[in-house]
């Protein structure tokens, strides 16, 4: 059995720890993990390892699953895709139930954290642009209403990406 694992980046703190994490699982299971840098639209278009591979996890990038879904491969999902679930993104088209995390609740519960140990100034960095982040936002807003606390818009830095190091820079 082989399972194909796609991502538009394989390196890096997010990714490295999905990839962690789906080998910890799987190897209980003896299969082989082909983890390939590319969204969907390109494997089928190039055909790459589409031969050696049994099923998908599409991590993140739902652009190309309808393709991938009709190649006959099963997929199976992390972040985008599954033999009937995608996690983390929509994919348009391909009527597979969706599993999301709870960025509302996350953020919510990280900023109460920081707020019970007594920090008033909590900044947030993100890119609202994307779905994910906006959510997270609204978990940080949440939280400082629920205690008192009036958002100061000084302490909200919008960031060019959803990536550490883009919001250290926005900082």
């Amino acid at each position: 059995k082989a399972i194909g694992i796609l991502a538009t980046q394989l390196s890096g703190a997010y990714f490295g720890t999905l990839l962690a994490g789906i080998h910890a699982v799987t190897r209980r299971h003896d299969p082989r993990l082909i983890a390939i840098q590319a969204a969907a639209h390109e494997v089928v278009r190039s055909r790459l390892a589409m031969d050696q591979v049994d099923g998908w996890i599409v991590i993140n990038n739902p652009e190309g699953v309808a393709l991938l879904a009709n190649s006959g491969v099963s997929i199976g999902a992390y972040c985008v895709i599954g033999a009937g679930v995608t996690i983390g993104a929509q994919a348009p088209g391909v009527d597979i139930p969706a599993v999301f995390p709870d960025n509302f609740a996350g953020m919510h519960s990280a900023v109460s954290h920081l707020i019970g140990h007594g920090h008033t100034r909590i900044a947030f960095a993100g890119d609202l642009s994307n779905n994910d982040i906006k959510q997270r936002y609204e978990g940080y807003q949440a939280a400082l209403a629920e205690r008192g606390l009036v958002l100061d818009p000084a302490l909200v830095f919008s960031a060019a990406g959803s990536h550490e190091e883009t919001g250290a820079s926005a900082v």
